[in-house]
């Protein structure tokens, strides 16, 4: 489980420095949605479980430098 949540926090922080003029069509459109969605902040929230894997995620991630 937290393996994949921290795939989803490293691929959406490095989505600003991926060079998009190589990929499909399909995949230009989601990194240019993840660019401006994306203010250079992650905001993770969530309760119980959720709660447990946002504060699991978020100080693994910050661990890891994302």
């Amino acid at each position: 489980m937290f393996p994949r949540n921290l795939q989803a926090v490293r691929f959406i922080s490095e989505c600003n420095t991926v060079d998009t003029s190589t990929l499909a069509a399909d995949a230009q459109e989601l990194y240019t949605n993840l660019k401006n969605a994306y203010g250079g902040k992650i905001t993770l929230t969530g309760g119980s479980m959720d709660g447990y894997q946002a504060l699991g995620v978020a100080a693994l991630s910050a661990k890891a430098g994302y």
